[in-house]
Formats: C-alpha cells, sequence, structure tokens
C-alpha cells in the first residue's frame, strides 16, 4: 500500500536501539498514534525482518544501527530505514 503510515521501531531496554540489540519491535500506527503490535526481535534476520514488515506493510523501520547490507536489503523492498540516536521510546514516541 503506498501512503501507509506504519512504522516499525527496534527497541532494546525500553528505548530505540540497534536491530541486533533489540528485544522487541513495535509497530507503531502514526494516523491511530497507537502501537498496534509488539513482536520478538528477530535480531539481524534480515529475511525474517523482511516478512515483518510485509505482514504490517511498514513504510519505515527506525533503528539506532542496522548493518548497512541489511538496511539496502530492506530499502529495495521499499521500506525506509531510519537511524536515530537511542532515547527513550516514549520519548521517541512523542517527539513524532
Amino acid at each position: 500500500m503506498v501512503g501507509n503510515n506504519v512504522i516499525v521501531i527496534s527497541v532494546g531496554n525500553g528505548q530505540v536501539s540497534s536491530l541486533a540489540s533489540s528485544e522487541k519491535l513495535l509497530v507503531y500506527d502514526m494516523d491511530s498514534r497507537k502501537i498496534i503490535a509488539e513482536i520478538p526481535s528477530p535480531g539481524i534476520d534480515v529475511n525474517l525482518l523482511e516478512e515483518l514488515l510485509e505482514e504490517y506493510d511498514a513504510s519505515i523501520l527506525v533503528s539506532a544501527g542496522i548493518p548497512e547490507e541489511s538496511a539496502l536489503a530492506i530499502e529495495e523492498g521499499g521500506v525506509k530505514v531510519h537511524i536515530v540516536k537511542p532515547v527513550r521510546i516514549e520519548e521517541f514516541l512523542e517527539g513524532i
């Protein structure tokens, strides 16, 4: 779907984290401003991550770090990758 407003955020220790150190992924709907799912993190398993992004029709993946090859593969699938500084997840969600 073009123009969807679903983002996926890698989370570890209550903050935006790198994909490798994430404990879970939050699926966040920007329109309703609600978390619609919490999924155990696939770590750096790009194939599994791509399946999750497709399942939720995500348009953006937010992380504090992701291997460049993984980021390129994800972006080739139509999902933008945004790298941000580690910040508490509540603070991040308030700022978007």
